[in-house]
């Protein structure tokens, strides 16, 4: 019989051993979870500014050899800074370039975290970045340590630091529109980074293949709304500063032919909800085109409209309102009503149905306060719909006279025909005729529909 035998039978059970060290494991995870995530804390300004003189003096006597022990531990956040002032910053000249990384590649890995922190904030527009983006890669790529085991993570998982980092996330970001917010997390752009110009290219390569996308109709209403909230962050742009940019990739794919209704009906939402309307919140719109803009103001009309022939549904003074509406509703299939905007009277206010309480509109002032308007452009000629059995009044395109369709008060009395270049009453027969007649003349738009 052999020992194992007799151990067997002398043992009432056989001790079991783990096969790996678990809480040693466990431990390591632990530490890895709590300190591989931390983020570099910036230093205090002041010590940066004078920070910053010593090294540009120093380097003016062409060496950093004299730099003490903590200034290179610092050097790395001064590599790109003051903020805003980029023509000055040390980092962009070659030569420094140089000498700067033949202090760092020995450094501690906590000095390389500073480093990657303060490379994929600033990622300077420059000749030298090609030379600081390699050289973070490689330090990343080499070092094991905890501190920067993440970062090794993420540049095999994204490709950060390849040349085309910033497009490459994007490409994560879009595979999966759904997790993209997760995503960013993921690969470290959050706290400190989060405003970071790695991030803001990052979003801009994400809108050029939304911008295909929308120009090659391949997106439908759900996958559309599911890749705009990637753009959105506690309400707000993700990244501000794009503002212009959203707005004009998202929008001008449509400038000359428009999208079905799910998807303007999405982008619509989108626009309103972040930017506002662009007549009565005009500042939130700085940066976007005057075309882009024009194609919202047009996926727009259709709501004013029914705003304001809504109030005369309710008020039902007008015998001709049912007529009025289809004649203009035909004008608006056209797709030839550039832009629409209402002028309500105080008493008109309160006709407006619970559903179209939101609907931005401006307030006429002096007279009835139960009168509203309907101002339209079409083809660059502008008209004014009055409620009330109220003439139409129209103003040639280029007209001096002809009010714009951006106030938020109204003089009615600049709204009247004496103030116009035309006018047509509809209590009189032909009214329909004469209008469309009149458009066609001065504008080349020609009505479509029958009465």
């Amino acid at each position: 019989m052999t020992l194992k035998r007799d151990l067997d039978g002398w043992l009432w059970h056989r001790p079991r051993f783990p096969k790996r060290p678990e809480r040693s494991v466990q431990t390591r995870i632990a530490i890895r979870e709590r300190f591989g995530n931390v983020q570099p804390v910036e230093p205090p300004s002041r010590d940066l500014d004078q920070l910053l003189a010593r090294v540009a003096y120093e380097f003016g006597q062409d060496s950093l050899s004299s730099l003490s022990p903590r200034d290179r531990r610092m050097l790395p956040w001064i590599l790109f800074y003051p903020p805003g002032q980029e023509h000055g910053w040390l980092g962009r000249d070659a030569r420094f370039t140089k000498t700067a990384i033949s202090l760092l590649e020995h450094s501690k890995p906590a000095v390389l975290g500073a480093l990657v922190t303060v490379l994929l904030k600033c990622y300077p527009d420059c000749s030298t970045l090609d030379t600081w983006r390699t050289f973070v890669r490689d330090q990343v790529m080499r070092h094991r340590s905890i501190r920067l085991d993440r970062w090794r993570e993420r540049q095999e998982q994204y490709g950060l630091f390849e040349v085309d980092g910033p497009r490459r996330l994007a490409a994560a970001c879009h595979a999966d529109p759904t997790a993209a917010t997760a995503t960013l997390e993921e690969a470290g752009l959050n706290g400190l980074l989060a405003e970071a110009r790695f991030l803001t290219l990052t979003v801009r390569a994400y809108l050029e293949s939304m911008n295909s996308r929308l120009e090659s109709g391949d997106t439908s209403a759900e996958d559309l709304s599911s890749r705009l909230e990637f753009l959105i962050h506690d309400g707000a742009l993700r990244v501000p500063e794009l503002r212009g940019v959203v707005g004009d990739d998202l929008l001008l794919p449509f400038a000359d032919s428009p999208p079905s209704e799910s998807v303007q009906e999405t982008l619509r939402k989108f626009f309103l909800g972040i930017y506002g309307d662009p007549r009565a919140n005009a500042g939130a719109w700085l940066g976007v085109s005057d075309e882009a803009k024009d194609v919202m103001r047009k996926w727009l009309v259709a709501r004013v409209l029914e705003a304001f022939f809504a109030v005369l549904d309710r008020t039902a003074l007008d015998r001709h309102w049912q007529d009025r509406k289809a004649f203009w509703t035909v004008y608006l299939k056209q797709g030839v009503v550039e832009d629409a905007w209402i002028a309500l009277g105080k008493d008109a206010m309160r006709l407006l149905p619970a559903a179209l309480r939101d609907q931005p509109h401006a307030t006429l002032s002096y007279g009835d306060e139960s009168q509203s308007v309907l101002l339209m452009r079409i083809a660059g000629a502008t008209i004014a719909e009055w409620s009330h059995n109220g003439k139409c009044v129209m103003w040639l395109p280029g007209s001096d006279r002809a009010p714009s369709l951006d106030h938020k008060v109204y003089d009615r009395r600049a709204l009247r025909y004496y103030n116009a270049d035309h006018a047509v009453i509809h209590h009189q027969g032909l009214w329909r005729d004469r209008t469309s007649r009149w458009i066609r003349d001065n504008t080349g738009v020609r009505y479509t529909g029958s009465w």
